[in-house]
């Protein structure tokens, strides 16, 4: 290993016996080599922790930690970052797997951009954009802008990410929001220092039953929380954006979150949560009847 670690890899497991192997193994076989893997084990009641401590001896450069209580996602992902050397951390989680130059591309594109805080991948359809060459730095504005013009570039979670240390904590890390807490994180984080997009593939992100991104979207937490974090994110004294931009973004938001709602209690026949969401937003009756309108006629009338 080297005498300075460039980038700490950071796994946080709850319940992982199933996927937890397949994550470590992913890391080991990257062609990058100068990196500390460091799992964090969230009270798991399965094989998970005994799964780690198989690869202990193998590899010097795996830690292991164990929380004698469960502290959840976000919090949990502080605390593992806590421990961390490297000039870089990059979040693997333990049902995820990297590929096996994607670390090397990740150090790659933030060494190529020392003044980025963020890289983060980008999805297939973003290849779209003017310029689809990666990696690609861009202003705070830029990503404010591309975020939310439709693109979401904004939207991948921590194992699609590779983070500065330092401003990891210079922003005070993660909320302890559940389910959204790495996006609000990646709003305030772009609305200060420039992001690096990064290239699609260089993660494997897997969707299944049980995790926290499944649990969400049962819950209805994404349509529940996003909204607000959003308004937040545009209304704060960080924001980059020009108040122009601002006000068409808003009312679009509150559009679509309109539109949302309404889907929410006539199409999938659940007004009473419809009903709290409409109250937690602040809306009023002609906010909704505005959610009727097709968003063009609603910027012709307003």
């Amino acid at each position: 290993m080297a005498d300075t670690i460039l980038v700490s890899v950071l796994m946080t497991a709850h319940n992982r016996q199933a996927y937890i192997a397949e994550a470590i193994e992913s890391v080991l076989a990257s062609s990058y080599t100068n990196f500390e893997l460091i799992i964090c084990d969230d009270a798991s009641a399965d094989n998970t922790v005994a799964i780690v401590q198989s690869y202990l001896l193998k590899d010097s450069r795996i830690q292991l930690y164990v929380n004698e209580q469960n502290l959840g996602d976000y919090v949990n992902r502080n605390k593992v970052a806590g421990f961390a050397k490297g000039k870089y951390i990059k979040y693997v989680d333990s049902d995820d797997k990297i590929a096996v130059d994607g670390l090397q591309k990740m150090v790659a594109a933030m060494e190529m951009y020392p003044q980025a805080a963020l890289g983060i991948m980008q999805h297939e359809e973003n290849q779209t954009l003017q310029t689809p060459l990666y990696p690609l730095c861009i202003t705070p504005e830029q990503a404010y802008l591309q975020h939310y013009n439709g693109y979401g570039i904004l939207r991948y979670g921590p194992t699609g990410t590779i983070i500065r240390r330092d401003i990891f904590f210079q922003l005070n890390c993660f909320g302890t929001s559940r389910f959204l807490g790495d996006t609000e994180f990646w709003l305030k984080l772009a609305a200060k220092y420039p992001i690096v997009k990064i290239e699609p593939g260089v993660v494997w992100w897997r969707v299944h039953q049980g995790q926290e991104y499944d649990i969400g979207h049962k819950q209805f937490a994404y349509l529940r929380y996003s909204y607000p974090i959003f308004i937040s994110s545009l209304q704060s004294t960080q924001c980059p954006l020009k108040n122009s931009d601002v006000k068409r973004i808003v009312l679009r938001l509150k559009w679509k979150h309109a539109r949302d709602i309404l889907n929410l209690a006539m199409v999938r026949r659940m007004p009473l949560l419809a009903a709290t969401i409409f109250k937690e937003s602040r809306f009023n009756l002609m906010d909704i009847f505005t959610g009727m309108l097709p968003y063009n006629r609603l910027k012709r009338k307003f």
